[in-house]
């Protein structure tokens, strides 16, 4: 993608806060795509809530946003005054194994490059997620590893 602003990536990043924004975007990480954004190998924890500008057609609450979304999850939960598909777990015009839980996070997605693991065993997760494999057929070396953290989620080793 060309864009003015250049290429952000963002890998092994993490947003355990939560977000209360009144204003029409918000999202644990990336809530507005103003440079083409790849976001790789992170995860959302925290409560996304947008509860303003609700007339704005373009208002958003997500917990991972970006262009290119890979080996990602978010189980916080997403609280918006907008429906659906507005308010998403995981939203991208490309994703590669990603994931959300809709028991967490309070919604569904019905995408095909989207994964519900509410009913997945978490050492399972955890396993799924340090299995991708990139392009060459291996997990990329710039990546952190996965383990089940104190609190039974997913995290980095």
């Amino acid at each position: 993608m060309d864009n003015q602003f250049g290429t952000i990536n963002i890998k092994n990043s993490y947003n355990i806060g939560n977000v209360n924004a009144n204003t029409y975007q918000a999202a644990g990480i990336i809530a507005y795509e103003y440079a083409n954004t790849v976001v790789e190998n992170c995860y959302n924890l925290g409560e996304i809530s947008q509860l303003g500008s609700s007339w704005v057609s373009y208002a958003t609450a997500k917990g991972i946003g970006g262009n290119t979304i890979i080996n990602c999850y978010n189980f916080g939960k997403i609280i918006s005054e907008r429906t659906k598909p507005n308010v998403v777990g995981v939203s991208s015009s490309e994703m590669k194994s990603c994931y959300y839980n809709s028991e967490s996070s309070g919604m569904t997605q019905d995408l095909e490059e989207l994964t519900d693991v509410k009913n997945i065993d978490i050492e399972d997760f955890v396993n799924l997620l340090n299995k991708y494999k990139d392009e060459t057929g291996i997990y990329p070396k710039d990546w952190k590893k996965w383990k089940v953290g104190d609190e039974g989620y997913p995290i980095f080793e």
